[in-house]
């Protein structure tokens, strides 16, 4: 009977391993997901901050040079 109750220990103690280990594998993964999705949409901030200002700047040139011209005549 006493090797019964240390074998369903060892099991049960094994078991809750195993449980730690899985939900630890999956938290590394959500978090390693999390960090992916960041860094892409960090990504795309990025792109787009810098095709506004490409914009502003040729905008800006623009309307400059046709004041000159506008200026110059």
């Amino acid at each position: 009977m006493r090797s019964q109750s240390v074998y369903f220990a060892v099991k049960t103690s094994a078991a809750a391993v195993v449980v730690v280990v899985v939900v630890v594998v999956v938290v590394v993964v959500v978090l390693v997901e999390v960090v992916v999705v960041v860094v892409v949409v960090l990504e795309i901030v990025v792109l787009v901050v810098v095709v506004v200002v490409v914009v502003v700047v040729v905008v800006v040139v623009v309307v400059v040079d046709v004041v000159v011209v506008i200026a110059a005549a």
